[in-house]
């Protein structure tokens, strides 16, 4: 494999670097996969950002800072710091690092590594109303923080002809629900196979599930344990199919377990939801749940409550497909308002040129 790969996107020179691909449950994998990032970004690919007048940086994981660092005070170059979800509290919720990491020099290690990314940082970006005081709480000056919703990548969410529903072996007259994204302990799907499992066995509902993680093997187990034969996981899907199964689908879910950090985070899967016209069950709380019922497309259900979820599936099974559909284009419509990667990039690149202009 190449270390490095440079390309032209679009005008835009790209530089890939070499990683080590692993998100599963090994905490010595994740770590690898984080440093191994951090590492080949500044020996590789410091040089290519070299003459730039400022720097977008996607804030997770927080090993981002290395290269980060290196080119504000190598190069001199400053950085908005983008807060796509809080360190280290995000990767507790997933349970890595268990009790070593909850508590003790390595949680307050990774806080002040932390704090030094808003302190050195020109600005920084957050997307979801509640981060901005827990930003605050921890010591970053309200008038360095800019709320910069995430958008959806809006080639991937194109709407486009639906894969038939006949391969998944699905009739015109199920209700076909679809999970796309990392299945991991963070995202509670277990709450959706209970639910599931609570409907009436007569019920003409399909539920697939299109992606990787550290809770595929105990939601397949708990699928078989509920005797479920509507439920089927997909596996890795290729990116360029994705459309067409989203497209497909009459209903999405998007899914966080209950916590206090959930209640702050902002999942990018409701922005992509949006964007593809689809309605979709927000089993959320705080401010993502309030923003997917401001959406007008969801249906609202409790985390860690089979019960709320399944009667939220009911709820949609009740409706037909024009009124579903309705739904769908109601969200995509608040995406365009709220969420459209041209309302974000036109925010980033004001605070990339007040960056600029303050050397």
């Amino acid at each position: 494999m190449q270390a490095r790969i440079d390309t032209w996107e679009d005008g835009v020179h790209v530089r890939r670097v070499a990683l080590y691909p692993s998100h599963d449950s090994s905490q010595s994998r994740r770590m690898l996969n984080y440093g191994s990032f951090a590492l080949s970004s500044t020996t590789l690919g410091l040089a290519a950002l070299r003459g730039l007048d400022a720097i977008w940086v996607y804030n997770s994981p927080a090993s981002i800072a290395i290269p980060m660092w290196a080119s504000k005070y190598l190069l001199g170059v400053p950085h908005v710091l983008h807060v796509m979800d809080l360190w280290p509290d995000s990767i507790l919720l997933s349970g890595f690092g268990g009790n070593s990491l909850s508590k003790g020099i390595i949680h307050r290690a990774l806080d002040t590594w932390c704090s030094t990314m808003y302190k050195t940082a020109a600005s920084v970006a957050y997307v979801s109303p509640g981060l901005s005081k827990e930003l605050v709480n921890r010591g970053v000056p309200e008038s360095k923080l800019h709320y910069v919703p995430v958008w959806a990548d809006e080639t991937a969410t194109q709407v486009v002809d639906p894969i038939p529903r006949s391969h998944w072996n699905v009739t015109d007259d199920d209700l076909l629900m679809l999970y796309a994204g990392t299945i991991g302990a963070s995202q509670g799907l277990d709450t959706v196979i209970e639910a599931l499992a609570l409907l009436d066995r007569g019920s003409k509902v399909t539920c697939l599930f299109a992606g990787t993680g550290t809770a595929v093997t105990h939601l397949k187990s708990l699928a078989q344990e509920r005797g479920l034969n509507n439920v089927i996981f997909l596996g890795q899907v290729p990116r360029e199919q994705m459309p067409g199964i989203m497209a497909a689908a009459d209903l999405h879910i998007v899914s966080l377990r209950d916590s206090p950090l959930a209640l702050i985070t902002m999942p990018s899967k409701i922005q992509s939801t949006l964007a593809c016209g689809k309605p979709f069950i927000a089993i959320l709380n705080g401010d993502a749940k309030d923003s997917a019922v401001e959406s007008g497309s969801a249906f609202p259900a409790l985390p860690g409550n089979p019960a709320s979820v399944a009667q939220a599936i009911r709820t949609a099974l009740l409706m037909d497909r024009q009124e579903l559909a309705a739904m769908g284009r109601r969200g995509m419509c608040h995406y365009k308002d709220n969420f459209a990667a041209e309302l974000g990039v036109d925010k980033i690149e004001s605070l990339l040129v007040s960056a600029a202009h303050r050397i």
